[in-house]
């Protein structure tokens, strides 16, 4: 019989709360500096304030300076994965031991990511890819031609609801805004319509429209955010090329 189960964890989630025994796991080393782009580039004259500004801040009991906090909170980041990787570990175990693991698909995703310090804020206000991309894994026993490979091209969350239909040979409704994936669980490098998303960079004051999709070209990745603004506020508009410039450092948009 069919079964669907929707298995959610918080655990990356702030506040960062995993078992004692992850805190070994991870030590201030294992903790990447911030990208030279950081502080090598004046990025932040080509964008608006709206692309850095935070409402989210270390806490002070990590540590004397932003640097220590810094550390200190993602590698309580870093404990929460691992936590929530175990999480998965007993859930695909299961499936094992019950012998279904060659015929249910599993999906693994979570709805965007979080910023330590890159590109001068905290958590996942702005449009950045640090903020706005998140893990997607679609394994489907059946499929092997692309078992442990990896789609370049930009697709979104809402691309998942049309992609089990699809598998599941049941018909999805008419006007859905995904497209399913099935192409690219066939082939990885199989074409994909451009992906739009919207932040809303202010809570409510400042809306900028996102476009990320493929020069079919070139082969370059390229993004771009238009705002939607308050006339009396002086807005700089986005675009990069993800592909020579993932960090997002180098607005092209006058160029």
């Amino acid at each position: 019989q069919r079964f669907a189960i929707f298995h959610g964890l918080e655990a990356t989630h702030d506040p960062y709360i995993y078992p004692e025994k992850f805190v070994r796991e991870y030590a201030p080393d294992d903790v990447p500096p911030l990208p030279d782009e950081e502080t090598s580039t004046d990025w932040k004259s080509a964008v608006a304030l709206e692309a850095y500004a935070t409402t989210s801040f270390y806490d002070p009991a990590w540590g004397e300076t932003e640097a220590e906090q810094r550390i200190q909170a993602v590698m309580a980041y870093f404990r929460c994965i691992s936590f929530l990787d175990e999480q998965v570990g007993r859930v695909l175990s299961t499936l094992h031991q019950l012998g279904l693991e060659d015929d249910t698909i599993v999906v693994f995703v979570s709805d965007h990511g979080t910023s330590f310090g890159e590109h001068a804020h905290l958590g996942k206000t702005t449009g950045y890819d640090q903020d706005v991309v998140a893990p997607l894994i679609v394994a489907v026993p059946w499929l092997t031609s692309t078992h442990g490979r990896q789609v370049t091209t930009p697709v979104a969350q809402v691309d998942l609801y049309p992609t089990l239909m699809e598998l599941l040979g049941l018909e999805a409704p008419a006007g859905l805004d995904g497209t399913s994936l099935v192409p690219q669980l066939l082939d990885v490098h199989a074409p994909h319509p451009p992906v739009f998303f919207t932040t809303d960079e202010e809570w409510g004051f400042n809306l900028t429209r996102w476009v990320v999709a493929r020069d079919a070209h070139t082969g370059a990745i390229w993004k771009l955010g238009a705002r939607e603004h308050d006339d009396d506020i002086p807005q700089l508009q986005q675009l990069y090329n993800l592909t020579v410039d993932p960090g997002e450092y180098s607005n092209r948009y006058t160029d």
